[in-house]
């Protein structure tokens, strides 16, 4: 089945392709969300750092999407 972590992570970018209807943002915030929760499942983030990272990207999702 795999890590609840990984489904959680599938979840955020397919909300994101729904969300934007841009498939390339979906597949960052997938791919940038693994990245940043094995950041700090390693213990190289604090948790505030992670999450602070997850909003961070979210706003570059919107920036994104308005420029386009």
């Amino acid at each position: 089945d795999g890590h609840p972590q990984h489904r959680a992570t599938i979840l955020h970018g397919g909300m994101v392709w729904a969300i934007t209807g841009a498939f390339h943002l979906g597949a960052l915030e997938f791919a940038i969300h693994c990245a940043i929760d094995w950041g700090k499942c390693e213990g190289i983030s604090s948790f505030a750092f992670d999450q602070f990272l997850h909003i961070l990207c979210k706003g570059l999702w919107v920036a994104m999407v308005l420029v386009a």
